[in-house]
Order: structure tokens, then sequence, then C-alpha cells
């Protein structure tokens, strides 16, 4: 589940559509930018309903919906369709717009995002959220984010962008306790059984023998910079070493996938899409 990006192509305004099935109707363009039926908007016909109607609806619907994967030159009737992230990239990306200014330097990025899959960016929006883009995009390759990094490891193990709460990881030990483990800003949390939670930036994952009650492989997690342990069914870091330092720090763009922000990528390209085409971009 997560955010897409869709721009519908021209062909149904320039008139470019293959021929629909036989006595289908009058197409449309929705508010949301598909393509339909006229008489299956009004009244009411699509997949969740056509079990209400009757035998020659379902047969039309059925008809019109394997024409509409490939109505024109373009599959779907896209000029441009990608997926922008998870609903958790969605957040991370308001946190870094947040981060390198907020609203006050992006207020077209500050709100572009919705909460949901509905909704679109218009054409006329489109020329100020690119030159907002493009300047995000600059200074998203070195924006400072809190990661998680143990010694040996290249990669961070996780990161927290800002004072969003990025990653999560609940367990349940052999005895029935549940520890919850989340990256919280510049610390990481150990919380047990719903308590208030120990929060940490150095600590140690020792491996501990295996009971003879599971096949989990148990560590044992010791603060460096507080007192206390916490025993967890498996590991945080995997691994052959049997003892791993970890500790949190800055490090430049630790959200970046094979040097690449994806979503700030794909907001670009789908807005060029859009602009060549005239077409707003819709959310799905």
């Amino acid at each position: 589940m997560g955010l897409d990006a869709v721009v519908p192509c021209r062909c149904f305004e320039d008139g470019l559509l293959a021929d629909p099935p036989a006595g289908i109707g009058e197409l449309v363009r929705t508010p949301y930018g598909e393509l339909a039926v006229r008489a299956f908007e009004e009244e009411g016909l699509n997949d969740q309903t056509a079990a209400s109607f009757s035998p020659g609806a379902q047969d039309a619907l059925r008809r019109f919906n394997e024409w509409a994967k490939a109505p024109c030159a373009h599959k779907w009737g896209y000029a441009w369709a990608e997926q922008i992230g998870n609903w958790a990239m969605v957040r991370e990306f308001r946190s870094l717009v947040g981060l390198l200014g907020g609203r006050a330097r992006y207020p077209h990025l500050d709100a572009l995002l919705p909460s949901d899959n509905e909704g679109c960016l218009a054409v006329d929006r489109m020329p100020a959220v690119r030159a907002e883009l493009e300047d995000f995009y600059a200074r998203v390759m070195e924006a400072q984010a809190w990661a998680l990094v143990a010694d040996g490891y290249d990669a961070p193990l996780f990161y927290c962008v800002d004072a969003d709460i990025s990653w999560w990881r609940s367990y349940r030990t052999p005895e029935g306790a549940d520890v919850g483990v989340l990256m919280d800003s510049d610390a990481v949390v150990f919380i047990e059984d719903g308590g208030t939670g120990i929060a940490t930036r150095r600590f140690v994952q020792v491996w501990e023998e295996p009971s003879d009650q599971s096949n989990e492989r148990p560590v044992r997690i010791e603060f460096l910079d507080r007192r206390g342990t916490v025993h967890l069914p498996s590991p945080l870091v995997h691994g052959q070493r049997d003892r791993v330092e970890c500790r949190v720090e800055a490090r430049t763009a630790p959200f970046l996938d094979d040097g690449e922000y994806w979503a700030g990528k794909r907001l670009m390209e789908g807005i060029d899409a859009a602009l060549a085409v005239g077409q707003p971009m819709y959310w799905r």
C-alpha cells in the first residue's frame, strides 16, 4: 500500500482512442482522470456494485474493462504512471521538506502529497511545484539525518528523519513479554510490555545460546550509555559476529537508495510528463 501517481494521455481528448466495445455508449473522463462510460457512471455500475446489476450490464462492464487496459497506444490510457512510495516514504518526504525549510521555503511542497489516494496536481500549479522540487532535490542529497550504524557494516541499519519515528519492530520473548524497538529522532528506544521505554544512543548486541524450546537465536542488548539490558528472541543486527557495537550518529542522506532519492525523482518525472501533454497528475 502506498501512493501512486498517474498522468492520463490525451488520446481521448484528441480523438485517438481505439473503437470501444459495440453498444457501450458515450465515454467520459471522470474527475479522477479515468476513462469511463457515462451510463455506468450515472447508474453507479462498477466492479464493486456489478453483482446487483443484470447479466447484460455485467457483461458490458467486463467488455469495457478489458478494452480499457489498452484503449490507445498507451497502456491503461496513461502517458506516465509510477509509485511515489509507500506511506512511510510519504511521511518521510514531508519530514524532509520540513527539515530543509518547510512552508517558508517550500510553500507548494509542504502540502503537495495527499494523505489518501485521491486528488490531483493541476497543470497550472506544476511550474511552481517543479521549481521547488529542483531546489529540494539538490539539497536533499546532502541532508543530515540520524542513523543507527553498526561496527563493521558500511550501510546504516536504520535511519530517522528529523523527529519522525521512521522504524519499528516488535518481539515476543519466550517468556511472553512484548518488546517494541523504535528509532525516535536521535535515539533507539526499547519498550518492554508497553512501558515508558528506555532510550539509548550506544549499545552492544551479544549472541546468547539458543534455548531448548526455540530455534530462534536470542540476543542480549547491553546499553553502553546507561545501565541496563534487554533480551530479544532474535537479533536486530544479523550476521555471524558474536558481539556487535551499535550507535546513533548523523549521516548524510542515509535515506538514499542506490544513491537516488526516488520519491523526488519520480515526482519531477511525473510533472514533466504532465506538462508535456497538458494533463493533471492524479494521485492513486
